[in-house]
């Protein structure tokens, strides 16, 4: 189904089995279709990969004391494209499957990878009594979450972030309107898709009531080039966000 303008809630159960079947995509000669959906496109995953590191790394700037907790990590891209000078890397992700590629691919010896739904990172960090982290990516996870879990995800931001703490949030977001994908079948991906595509005022909203502690300090489409978004009714949008 093809659902646009209302809010309709996914089923994790859905999401996590598309999820799952992803491992079987993994290649090491294009490792990140597996978790970028460009199956019949693979030099245009490594062109966008490579775009998007190239314009947001520098603007994280990471040094020896950056803590970093990477949301929906997926495979690692983004432990890939970190230097391992960083004090600390953690990856979080929902498909076990994902994490165990990252944890084979990587092995940097202050990195670590977890599998939990992001909806239980804050206990996690209560029980494991965790310092707080100075630089957050959220790249590509929130179209998988309903609304309700997002508000749970944003409402972590003070606990979990220190007072200097960097967001990144990278989502890919409907042009013209919010639009659901439940059940829809996807002829490239070979197995039925779950995602909401909100526009990017949403986001600004959610954010709004959700994280008012933090504002977006640069955001915009993340591509310049025009051949590197291949979809008519979504593009890929981006957030840095500081404490107020």
């Amino acid at each position: 189904m093809r659902i646009k303008g209302k809010k309709i809630d996914l089923d994790y159960v859905e999401t996590k089995a598309f999820f799952d079947s992803r491992e079987k995509v993994y290649t090491e000669e294009h490792p990140y279709v597996t978790t970028m959906y460009q199956d019949a496109h693979p030099q245009l995953t490594e062109e966008r990969n490579q775009a998007e590191v190239n314009k947001l790394l520098p603007l994280l700037k990471l040094g020896q004391t950056s803590r970093i907790l990477d949301l929906g990590c997926g495979i690692g891209r983004w432990a890939d494209a970190i230097p391992c000078t960083v004090e600390a890397y953690l990856g979080v992700d929902f498909s076990d499957g994902f994490i165990r590629i990252a944890r084979r691919r990587n092995r940097k010896e202050n990195f670590s990878f977890e599998q939990m739904s992001v909806c239980d990172f804050g206990p996690y960090f209560r029980n494991r009594k965790l310092r707080p982290f100075n630089r957050l990516i959220a790249a590509g996870i929130l179209l998988y979450l309903n609304d309700a879990d997002i508000k749970v995800l944003m409402e972590l931001f003070s606990e979990i972030l220190a007072p200097e703490a960097i967001v990144y949030m990278r989502e890919p977001v409907g042009i013209q309107e919010r639009l659901t994908l439940k059940d829809f079948f996807s002829e490239e991906l070979k197995h039925n898709y779950h995602t909401i595509y909100r526009t990017a005022e949403e986001y600004r909203l959610l954010l709004n009531m959700y994280a008012p502690d933090f504002e977006v300090f640069q955001a915009g489409f993340l591509f310049d080039e025009p051949l590197l978004n291949n979809r008519q009714e979504t593009s890929q949008y981006y957030y840095l966000l500081k404490r107020k």
